[in-house]
């Protein structure tokens, strides 16, 4: 369980830092932190924040967007 744990702890200091939350459009997940290596993510006033994911269908929007507090 500890590598495990590991794992998700080193996934998670790579990802952009939280909170996430639901952008603008219903298909859409941002932060207040800059995103690193994604061209258009830091269109804040289009989408709300600064792009995390898009396209995403709406049962999955809240577990994105509450994914990286869940596990800080």
């Amino acid at each position: 369980m500890d590598d495990k744990l590991t794992e998700i702890r080193e996934r998670l200091n790579k990802a952009t830092p939280g909170p996430w939350r639901a952008g603008n459009y219903s298909s859409t997940v941002v932060s207040d932190h800059k995103v690193h290596g994604v061209d258009g993510s830091d269109a804040v006033e289009y989408y709300g924040g600064n792009l995390i994911a898009e396209s995403v269908a709406a049962n999955n929007q809240e577990f994105i967007a509450h994914a990286w507090q869940d596990i800080k």
